[in-house]
């Protein structure tokens, strides 16, 4: 038996819920699609809306008020019918049509199995190029490179995992700007000895963000890791932008890395958005936006 939980934002979810439908089906599953929109503000709720007169098994229930990446998947878990949960990103779709079935052996566990992240290899539009890229070289690991590291490699976006789990070990809800929510919830199942377990069963993310919203998305993301490493040092040690911050601070060169990447932000934000996106101006960006936080910050407290 089998609870999908699909957490929704403003994305229509008519195609996903289709192949999993189809895929459930065949595999003879007992199952339900446990659908919870997190007051979207878009107008895709009003589809989204038919799904559970179209399709069996299907619930559907929409938030009054947003309450953010953690506490909807916690939402997820307590109004699941069944004691296996599986999590996907709702702008997700399977690589295969045999994503569900490559689940079943790990049924009635009591570790996180997760299957990975893709995306496509096509064409893609130069607005949305600079997320493609960096999900293709950042995101995108095979199963031994994340079972190396299982809990730093472990994302949202497609997870299995017992009720009983998450039930005594949940998102933490105090998070609710975006970002790193589920760093903080791996690295909390480290300290509890919860096991992550690497599978090939890949979620193909089709939802890219145009570089605008993606470069301001990382910022959040960026300003959410500064918040949580304040109160989680332990759980966040192993995050490469942090040990990046600590070595400056130790070196006592925040200063003059500061005052350089300032001379060049602009340029480094220009090649962004350029058709030629590099990386490592992306990563020269989330280092200067961390340690300019931890410097106001600790200015203010002086």
């Amino acid at each position: 038996m089998l609870s999908i939980c699909v957490p929704i934002y403003n994305y229509n979810v008519r195609a996903l819920i289709r192949a999993l439908q189809e895929q459930c089906v065949e595999s003879k599953l007992v199952f339900e699609l446990n659908l919870i929109d997190d007051a979207s503000t878009t107008n895709c709720s009003e589809d989204n809306a038919q799904l559970a007169k179209e399709f069996t098994n299907v619930n559907y229930a929409v938030l009054p008020t947003n309450i953010g990446r953690a506490a909807i998947r916690n939402l997820l878990a307590s109004t699941s019918k069944y004691a296996n949960l599986l999590y996907m990103d709702c702008d997700s779709m399977p690589c295969n049509n045999v994503y569900i079935h490559n689940y079943i052996p790990y049924l009635n566990t009591m570790q996180v199995v997760y299957g990975g992240r893709a995306y496509s290899d096509g064409v893609i539009n130069i607005n949305y190029f600079l997320h493609w890229l960096y999900g293709s070289k950042r995101e995108v690991k095979t199963t031994e490179q994340r079972a190396l590291q299982p809990y730093i490699s472990f994302l949202s976006n497609n997870f299995l995992v017992h009720k009983n789990i998450i039930t005594q070990h949940p998102f933490n809800e105090t998070i609710t700007q975006y970002g790193h929510e589920d760093t903080l919830w791996a690295m909390l199942l480290q300290q509890k000895n919860v096991p992550i377990l690497h599978i090939d069963n890949a979620l193909r993310h089709i939802g890219l963000d145009d570089t605008k919203a993606f470069i301001h998305k990382t910022k959040l993301a960026v300003h959410n890791l500064h918040s949580l490493n304040a109160q989680y040092p332990k759980a966040f040690a192993s995050v490469k932008l942090l040990r990046y911050a600590k070595h400056i601070t130790q070196l006592k060169i925040k200063s003059i890395t500061l005052f350089c990447v300032r001379k060049i932000e602009h340029s480094l934000l220009n090649n962004l958005n350029s058709v030629t996106p590099s990386l490592l101006a992306l990563d020269v960006l989330k280092l200067y936006w961390y340690l300019t936080i931890d410097q106001k910050n600790k200015s203010s407290k002086q």
